[in-house]
């Protein structure tokens, strides 16, 4: 997908469903009042004595011509049929006409009003409420600077009685029309510089919410390189899982080619209890991210933190699931090595609970030589969690698919203890248990019953020679289905635990 492929294009046609939201809103509100004013003018609680003028017959008709103005805007955008230029210049235009005629009555009738007052309220309501261009908010400013020094002067030159008024109230036409400019011009300046403050923030507002077709609606967590968020297709309305690069990863080339590494394989991969990525791009602001399926449920770091060890039935049944997945990864000659509790999700899919999904191949390896690769992977580099780690990976010895059966053992374990086969006091003792110290039977430090068929499966997952372990996942796989329960796992008491648990979350 091109850069940047649709932000400024969504950001124009979302600011034309606003503009004409409150455009019509507003030009709404304009024929209520106006017809409020004119009721409270006709019954004269609202109707100052004006000054004798051969122009006194305009009073009692200037509200019903705003009530028609305002009509005539509000048919105009009552559908949404305009662009934003067009919505914006009836508004524009419908404003003008209203200040127009209520300055001009006001300045030949009603000289001593505070027409300050009026053109505020024009001016900072516009400014506020309607996200229009910034040369219409320009528009409007110049225009009310011009239009009430205008209408006094010309109210001063048509009607003798409103030149008679000023010099009685102690200032002349031309001070009068001096201290107006002055003030309005400070309005009009103030408010173009709201409108500009606003439809940039709403711009920046909008670009960050959005990373090319898709929108951001909170975020999720963070994976291995960057962050991961809530989105959704603009278009389709899909729900989908985002992952963001962290700003400052994405300045390292080495992190970059990871990332874009991390879709390339991940997109390879089909299986069903393997992530699906649908999408992968670039923002205008250099933001790379990629867009995955949206997973609603729980992972296993958190499901056995929060509802403790996991029976040994059930452990098969998802690790049957995750051997799946990895069996298709080796066959394509691909490694995850960071599989860990937290990149095991379990989740439902057309009916089905406790379906497993796959994260984060963030730091797989090909198998086969990869130049690449080898930029990639450097001396003394050690790759994944310490915790889940296999020792021929810390140890910087060959790494083959045997290296992901160990960390399936650290999860497994995990599941049935509620801990990891080897807990330290820091990364280095982890590792360093990993290399010499052979584990404890996980029966042995469960609260749940374990029998010794898991306990073996387990531990030799667990081996530390690769050639100790099971074949291949496949032959693993086998191992997990010839495992015989009392009450064994199934789908129907998957959809009651989750029924129970898990129901409100997902």
């Amino acid at each position: 997908m091109p850069a940047g492929t649709s932000v400024g294009t969504t950001f124009e046609s979302e600011l034309r469903q606003v503009m004409w939201r409150r455009a019509r809103a507003a030009l709404a509100v304009g024929v209520g009042l106006s017809a409020l004013m004119n009721v409270l003018h006709r019954f004269g609680t609202m109707n100052p004595e004006p000054l004798a003028s051969p122009y006194t017959f305009l009073v009692p008709n200037v509200h019903l011509a705003f009530i028609g103005i305002f009509a005539i805007g509000l048919v105009l955008v009552w559908r949404d049929w305009w662009s934003v230029r067009t919505v914006a210049l009836i508004v524009l235009a419908t404003l003008i006409a209203t200040a127009i005629l209520d300055v001009m009555v006001t300045a030949i009738l009603h000289p001593a009003d505070d027409q300050l007052w009026g053109a505020a309220l024009f001016l900072f309501l516009t400014a506020a409420l309607l996200p229009w261009p910034l040369a219409f908010q320009i528009t409007l400013a110049v225009v009310f600077t011009v239009l009430y020094p205008l209408a006094t002067a010309i109210g001063s030159a048509l009607v003798p009685e409103v030149a008679a008024f000023w010099e009685q109230a102690g200032t002349s036409v031309g001070q009068a029309i001096i201290d107006q400019t002055i003030a309005i011009g400070v309005l009009g300046t103030v408010s173009v510089y709201v409108t500009r403050t606003l439809y940039t923030m709403r711009r920046k507002l909008h670009a960050a919410s959005r990373l090319g077709n898709y929108v951001i609606e909170g975020e999720l967590g963070k994976g291995g390189m960057g962050k991961v968020y809530k989105a959704h297709h603009a278009m389709i309305r899909r729900p989908t899982a985002v992952k963001v690069m962290e700003a400052q990863a994405a300045r390292s080339p080495e992190a970059l080619a990871r990332f874009e590494r991390e879709v390339q394989l991940s997109a390879t991969l089909s299986h069903p209890n393997t992530i699906t990525i649908y999408d992968f791009g670039r923002s205008e602001d250099a933001t790379f991210y990629y867009v995955m399926e949206y997973l609603d449920g729980v992972d296993l770091q958190r499901m056995v933190e929060r509802f403790g060890p996991i029976p040994p039935e059930r452990m098969a049944y998802i690790l049957r699931q995750v051997c799946g997945s990895l069996a298709e990864a080796h066959s394509r000659g691909i490694i995850h090595r960071d599989l860990k509790p937290s990149n095991i999700f379990l989740t439902e899919r057309g009916g089905l609970h406790d379906f497993v999904k796959v994260l984060d191949f963030g730091l797989a390896k090909q198998l086969r030589s990869d130049p690449d690769d080898v930029q990639l992977t450097q001396v003394g580099s050690v790759f994944g969690t310490p915790l889940f780690m296999a020792p021929e990976t810390a140890a910087e010895d060959t790494v083959d698919h045997r290296a992901d059966q160990y960390s399936v053992g650290c999860v497994a374990y995990w599941m049935l203890a509620g801990q990891p086969p080897f807990p330290g006091t820091s990364p280095f003792d982890v590792i360093a248990k990993h290399l010499k110290v052979d584990p404890v039977p996980p029966s042995t430090v469960s609260e749940l019953s374990v029998n010794k068929e898991v306990d073996d499966i387990v531990l030799k997952c667990l081996a530390k020679l690769p050639r100790d372990r099971f074949r291949d996942m496949d032959e693993l796989a086998t191992a997990l289905d010839s495992l015989a329960f009392e009450s064994p796992w199934n789908g129907e008491r998957a959809r009651e635990w989750w029924t129970l648990h898990l129901a409100e979350s997902s």
